[in-house]
């Protein structure tokens, strides 16, 4: 059995404080907190139903999306990794709408 402490040195956690702040005509700020283990982090976004998802990453805790269609609504999800090769991931946690 895998100790909860060490677990989380393994792969890397959000938490679910996501926060949407600075919503613009064409952009928004997204935020969240993540375990010290998580360096890499992918944020998806899709306009509300579409069905198409769009992703950026970054090292940060948070990212402004720009290019965004004024007038929009769209969800988001966020995903942290240990590794830029994707190995390691954490559960997908989704952000409110937007």
């Amino acid at each position: 059995m895998i100790r909860a402490d060490i677990l989380k040195e393994i792969i890397p956690v959000i938490s679910d404080e996501l926060v949407v702040s600075n919503i613009g005509q064409n952009q928004v700020t997204l935020n969240w907190n993540a375990s010290s283990s998580a360096n890499y982090f992918v944020v998806l976004y899709s306009e509300l139903g579409s069905g198409v998802w769009l992703s950026d990453t970054t090292s940060n805790t948070s990212i402004t999306s720009n290019g965004l269609l004024a007038g929009t609504s769209y969800s988001w999800s966020i995903l942290s990794s240990c590794d830029p090769n994707g190995l390691n991931n954490s559960d997908t946690i989704s952000g409110s709408n937007f």
